[in-house]
């Protein structure tokens, strides 16, 4: 894979975890920024750094103890 495959693949990757994002209970990040994308072990990107405005919207309900990231 060439850098250039490479750094498309980051951005793909971290599309599809904002697409993730934007299709859940959560609806947005935000605050997304490069200092939100990690890279795990395989090489594949991770949005980090979301759902604080949901967890203090829903501190207080039930919804909080059935929401799990990344489902």
């Amino acid at each position: 894979m060439t850098v250039a495959e490479s750094g498309r693949a980051v951005m793909y990757d971290a599309l599809q975890g904002m697409r993730y994002i934007h299709q859940s209970v959560i609806e947005y990040h935000g605050h997304f920024s490069s200092n939100n994308v990690i890279v795990d072990g395989r090489w594949t990107c991770k949005v980090t750094d979301y759902g604080l405005r949901y967890v203090r919207r829903f501190a207080n309900t039930e919804m909080i103890s059935t929401f799990t990231p990344g489902r």
